[in-house]
């Protein structure tokens, strides 16, 4: 009888301790459980950092790729009353350039030669528009490089006008063969006919009140009118020059 209540006892303790043991495994089981996403959540974390590395460096490309396509710009608004044969006749031109040198121009002409078909800009080598009569114009050429100045009748500064003297449009690349630097605070003008070959409905005034320009590509140094003249400075710089 003892004997019995012994073994009893003991399998009563037996039962108690497998019961704490298991009770415990599932405990340690059930934290492994709630941790493993703890853990995946950080894994997560630490890989969506290393995108954003990528990112910036995309953003610095991009960046970088934007500063080499943007372009220099120069204009200027050309002075009314220049010229005595066309004392109403304005306008304006602007300018960019890229890493080329090559121009993109863009102008507005108001109040000029009637159906001019012979008119152009000149770029010239001097920055005061009372000594552009006596300036050459600014344009170089190499041994590799033929390319005729732009600055002469019936160049790639060549602009036309309607029958009412107005004129707007696009010039693109334009190449002088010189770059930013040399063209910054340089007088541009617009050539033009006298006004008898143009219309008679201009008032007409002695050849002496004329300022004239001397072409830089011709041989005989022959006289050319000035119509208009303005300085060329960078956007909202008017008194860098």
């Amino acid at each position: 009888m003892i004997a019995t209540f012994f073994t009893r006892r003991n399998t009563a303790y037996l039962l108690v301790a497998m019961a704490v043991a298991l009770s415990t495994v599932s405990a340690e089981t059930q934290h492994h459980i709630r941790a493993r996403p703890v853990e995946d959540n950080l894994k997560e974390k630490l890989a969506n950092k290393k995108p954003s590395k990528v990112n910036r460096s995309l953003k610095s490309k991009a960046s970088k790729s934007s500063k080499e396509k943007k372009k220099d710009k120069l204009q200027t608004t050309f002075s009314v009353g220049f010229n005595d044969d066309y004392e109403v006749m304005s306008g304006w031109i602007k300018i960019e350039m890229d890493k080329d040198d090559d121009m993109d121009i863009e102008y507005m002409i108001d109040n000029g030669p009637e159906s001019c078909s012979d008119c152009y800009f000149a770029i010239m080598d001097e920055s005061d528009c009372d000594d552009a009569g006596g300036a050459d114009t600014l344009y170089s050429s190499s041994e590799d490089d033929d390319t005729e100045n732009p600055w002469s009748e019936g160049g790639d500064g060549a602009v036309s006008t309607t029958s009412s003297g107005d004129g707007a449009g696009s010039i693109l690349g334009v190449n002088s063969g010189h770059d930013f630097d040399d063209h910054h605070c340089k007088v541009v003008v617009v050539i033009g006919p006298e006004p008898e070959s143009s219309s008679d409905s201009w008032s007409k005034s002695s050849k002496s009140s004329k300022r004239q320009l001397k072409s830089h590509k011709s041989s005989e140094d022959d006289d050319l009118n000035i119509l208009l003249c303005g300085v060329l400075h960078k956007p909202g710089k008017t008194d860098d020059c």
